[in-house]
């Protein structure tokens, strides 16, 4: 039994999402952080209903599912098949038996997801878990609602253990051992899948006895939520308790209403680690799920102030300018906004010292930044913990975010244009980064054209000095450090 303490929290990021998605129910992603600093992603979509067949498809796996209406119910008649990623072992056990009619195991914090902090005993439960969009984990009162629909009596619902004599009507008709199958007269399609018991070391129960949690718990040590099963010793439906971790059995999903919507759009697998290969966890080492937009970018940018266009990248989970700032900042002249004389290319760009850059802002390292600086509307200067996450993205290794006034990882390859850097120095921008070699402005004049590229952070080091990353044409790595802020640095913006 795992006695680590659940910590999982959600965080709604934004109510409307970001302008740039074309569809807003589209754009949502869960972000699983574990303890060890890895990051999975999964992204959520819609579902696919066919009410010729009465069969609803999960696009997130192109899994098809029978369904069946029951009272005011639309219930899934088949075990969830869905394989939670980044979740794998007991919880999340394909049986022995291949046969789809199985489906898979799930521990209790598993089919709650990020729900397993506020179980529900509403009716509807409200508890999403692990199902598809349009379908929820059922609540013990809404189990209680199928029951009654198909012959149990009301006050039966008080009763613990095996009530009624309506296990018949939900069991399939076959597959159940000692000659136990039901009739199948609800079309519940009770399938005796067992479960898996991790005190006792595997499955168990196989053909003999099927159960589903709900989204229902009561108080306790140890923690426990309500399951409701069928066996072959008896004719009622057992109401009961289990141990949230210990014991994994199937999952039902019950829609949302009896009008399931026909919607279906394209799911792209995209989770991923950063840093590194996929690793798979128990959901207990969860420490927190948010939801934010998953959004497209735009190719192109254009700054109403000059109408300068600029290619958009997308590093990660942020749109970049994929070309060096060129805008003319009034009244600014000098070191601080200068266009590359020895080049006067717009591959350059222009040049700004930081408090040029920041336009008045105050230091800032979170992520965003908030700090708009001299870039256009709806965008920001990134902050040092913004570029962190772009090299992070582009597989710098974790234990080089702190690195200082050192050249880390490989990546700047990825990031350094094809073209303009000396003595063989072009990278592959395989990222489509696009760094340039505008070098900087120092002293008076213009410095490493050719050899580096510099870029701005909106963090401040001290009261005369500021974070930046560099590249260099000698190097395949990227160099995090901090400068004088009087230097004339290139500027990137990042989406907002």
């Amino acid at each position: 039994m795992n006695n680590s303490k659940y910590i999982l929290s959600l965080v709604f990021i934004v109510s409307m999402f970001y302008y740039n998605c074309t569809q807003a129910q589209h754009c949502i992603k869960h972000v699983i952080f574990k303890n060890n600093g890895q990051i999975d992603t999964l992204s959520v979509t819609k579902i696919d209903y066919d009410s010729t067949t009465n069969t609803v498809l999960d696009v997130r796996d192109n899994q098809s599912y029978k369904l069946v209406t029951i009272g005011n119910q639309l219930w899934m008649s088949e075990n969830l098949r869905y394989d939670v990623p980044g979740v794998y072992g007991y919880e999340d056990t394909l049986f022995i038996n291949s046969n789809t009619k199985y489906g898979r195991v799930y521990n209790w914090y598993t089919v709650m997801g990020v729900d397993s902090l506020n179980p529900s005993s509403a009716n509807p439960s409200g508890i999403k878990g692990i199902c598809p969009d349009g379908f929820h984990l059922p609540s013990r009162s809404e189990w209680f609602e199928m029951e009654i629909a198909i012959g149990m009596i009301p006050t039966d619902t008080t009763t613990s253990g095996f009530r009624g004599t309506h296990a018949d009507s939900m069991k399939s008709t076959s597959g159940w051992a000692s000659n136990m199958n039901g009739s199948n007269s609800s079309g519940f399609n009770s399938y005796p899948a067992g479960a898996y018991l991790s005190f006792a070391g595997g499955l168990t129960w196989v053909g003999k006895r099927a159960g589903y949690w709900t989204a229902s718990d009561s108080a306790g040590s140890p923690p426990n939520a309500y399951l409701v099963s069928n066996d072959t010793f008896n004719q009622g439906v057992e109401n009961t308790l289990a141990v949230k971790d210990d014991v994994s059995v199937s999952c039902r999903c019950l829609a949302d209403s009896l009008n399931v919507p026909s919607i279906s759009y394209t799911f792209t697998a995209d989770y991923h680690t950063t840093g590194g290969s996929v690793i798979h966890y128990h959901m207990a080492n969860i420490d927190s799920v948010k939801i934010i937009p998953a959004c497209t970018c735009p190719d192109f940018v254009t700054d109403s102030r000059d109408n300068e266009t600029y290619a958009v990248v997308k590093i990660g989970d942020d749109c970049w300018m994929a070309e060096n700032l060129r805008y003319d900042v009034p009244g600014v002249f000098g070191a601080s906004d200068t266009v590359n004389s020895a080049n006067p290319s717009t591959i350059y760009g222009r040049h700004y010292d930081w408090a040029t850059v920041m336009n008045g802002a105050t230091t800032s390292s979170s992520n965003p930044s908030g700090v708009q600086g001299i870039c256009p509307n709806g965008w920001h200067l990134p902050s040092d913990s913004e570029w962190n996450e772009l090299e992070l993205a582009l597989d710098m290794p974790d234990i080089d975010t702190s690195a200082v006034a050192a050249y880390r990882g490989v990546h700047g390859e990825s990031m350094k244009s094809l073209s303009g850097w000396n003595n063989n120095g072009n990278g592959t921008n395989t990222s489509e980064f696009n760094a340039f070699p505008a070098g900087a402005y120092g002293s008076g004049s213009f410095n490493n054209l050719g050899v580096n590229a510099y870029f701005w952070s909106s963090k401040e080091y001290s009261g005369s000095f500021a974070w930046y990353r560099s590249l260099n044409g000698g190097f395949a790595a990227v160099s995090r450090g901090n400068i004088n802020k009087t230097y004339g640095f290139s500027c990137r913006c990042v989406e907002d």
